[in-house]
């Protein structure tokens, strides 16, 4: 159980317990949000040609979302920007090829389609009904995956 002290100095009263875990509940928002948006979080991978016979080489990395069932995700243009062929990591992993739909540096997003069967799309919401202090949580692929 934890405490909240609403005022300090001498004139405080006493503090007030609280029944539940500050600590709890924020790690169950956190593993709900990450199990239901995770699988449609992806790593994108930009690559150069090496030259004649050489494997191509690792320029830079980032996220995006997928968007739609059938592949369509979102990214960020400065990820994608002069690539010579751009992959994105799965959450289970797989590397899979993403052509580069449309891209917008002014906005700076960039609209892939990846080579890939049926995939989980992220549930987009309404970002107007926002309130301020409500808590955003951002999920990337690990490194040691990209």
């Amino acid at each position: 159980m934890g405490k909240l002290f609403p005022f300090s100095g001498a004139s405080a009263p006493k503090p007030i317990a609280v029944d539940f875990d500050y600590q709890d509940a924020f790690s169950r928002t956190v593993i709900g949000v990450v199990e239901r948006a995770g699988p449609s979080v992806i790593g994108v991978r930009r690559r150069r040609s090496s030259g004649a016979g050489r494997a191509d080489a690792f320029e830079g990395a980032g996220s995006g979302v997928i968007i739609s069932s059938d592949g369509y995700a979102l990214t960020n243009h400065h990820v994608i920007d002069g690539a010579e062929r751009v992959d994105a990591v799965l959450h289970d992993g797989l590397v899979v090829t993403a052509e580069i739909v449309g891209a917008d540096p002014d906005t700076d997003l960039a609209l892939l389609q990846l080579g890939h069967g049926r995939m989980q799309a992220a549930e987009l919401a309404d970002s107007d009904a926002l309130k301020v202090g409500e808590l955003s949580v951002a999920i990337e692929i690990g490194r040691a995956h990209v």
